[in-house]
């Protein structure tokens, strides 16, 4: 396990500086994040664990560009994100970045190949004819060709994170990030799950980031990074 302080130079994927997540209520001034100094390498698997309180949901927001920080800086892929407009955010994480969320955050009108094709009109790489094949390969790379054409209320929780999955890979993203990806599921099928994100992240050559509490995800992963906790006002991140 590693600390903010004992991360390596090594050529990095993300690299913060001096981050600060605050907010202000009541008249008093809040700490979600504080980190000084941390990094993550190119090509591994990370875990991000930590007490309740301690930033991780808030980390994967920063390095996805889904928030700025309150100071600091926060780059990824050799890109500043934080001086980043949030238009350019989001065009920077639909081309580079992969997220797999514990709720699934699928579209229910749409079916799950729908779900996928429908995340590379984000990016653009991917022309319009060419979508709805990609999208049944991706789901045929997760297990779930057969199941292409159902909404997301036929399918099982497990189903549902598979077509996270294949959405959060639809752009070949450089960086998939994923916030407590098993919390929603069967105990039974955490670890398939989650063999199944590593499998894909390492055949890619993508970075992964879990932010979890369960030690069985955690084990999975190359590394383990614990955040410290520096919320004092006792609210989850």
């Amino acid at each position: 396990m590693r600390t903010f302080a004992e991360m390596s130079e090594a050529p990095d994927m993300i690299r913060m500086s001096d981050v600060k997540v605050e907010f202000r209520a009541g008249g008093r001034s809040f700490t979600l994040l504080d980190i000084p100094n941390l990094n993550f390498r190119r090509g591994a698997t990370f875990g991000l664990s930590g007490p309740s309180g301690s930033g991780k949901s808030t980390l994967i927001n920063l390095i996805s560009g889904l928030i700025r920080p309150t100071s600091g800086t926060v780059c990824v892929d050799g890109v500043i994100i934080s001086d980043l407009s949030q238009r350019r955010r989001d065009a920077f994480r639909a081309e580079r970045i992969g997220i797999v969320f514990q709720s699934f955050n699928l579209i229910p009108a749409l079916t799950a190949r729908d779900n996928v094709a429908l995340a590379m009109g984000f990016s653009g790489k991917i022309p319009p004819h060419q979508r709805a094949e990609k999208a049944a390969e991706l789901l045929d790379r997760v297990g779930l060709r057969k199941r292409m054409l159902h909404k997301p209320a036929a399918l099982s929780h497990g189903e549902m994170q598979r077509v996270s999955i294949a959405r959060a890979i639809a752009n070949r993203p450089k960086l998939l990030l994923a916030d407590e990806p098993t919390a929603s599921l069967e105990p039974g099928l955490t670890v398939t799950i989650m063999d199944l994100l590593v499998s894909v992240a390492r055949e890619d050559g993508a970075t992964l980031l879990v932010a979890s509490h369960d030690p069985q995800v955690l084990a999975r992963m190359d590394e383990l990074v614990e955040l410290p906790s520096t919320n004092r006002a006792g609210i989850a991140p």
